[in-house]
């Protein structure tokens, strides 16, 4: 979580316009959700996801890797929309709007976890 708390930081000090066309400042509510999504989530051998600001003022959490393609938006307080792809083709695919239910989003990084130590569980 150390990686997280550091990007989580970054993107907290950063202003208006931050992107010069125009961008929004992140939404302070963003910065606990987003958190306390990831520690939902997380399962200590997954690694680490990688955090991006986006212009109307949310982060997506993204996790490439082991041929697992993971994005998460916060786009309210209740809504996740989730882009979910495995490269292998062992697990179904989904995108669309999670509420409150991050079941899925846990066996998504269950997957990542397992692929990250070399298991081949899908």
């Amino acid at each position: 979580m150390d990686s997280t708390l550091k990007q989580l930081g970054r993107i907290s000090e950063l202003r208006e316009d931050w992107d010069s066309y125009g961008a929004r400042i992140i939404t302070k509510s963003r910065i606990p959700q987003v958190y306390s999504l990831i520690q939902s989530v997380m399962d200590d051998r997954a690694p680490a996801p990688t955090l991006i600001p986006t212009p109307d003022g949310s982060i997506q959490v993204e996790w490439h890797s082991y041929e697992v393609e993971l994005e998460v938006l916060l786009t309210s307080d209740a809504d996740l929309e989730v882009v979910f792809e495995d490269l292998r083709g062992e697990v179904p695919a989904f995108e669309g709007v999670l509420r409150y239910d991050v079941a899925p989003l846990v066996e998504y990084v269950r997957l990542l976890a397992v692929r990250a130590q070399g298991g081949e569980d899908g």
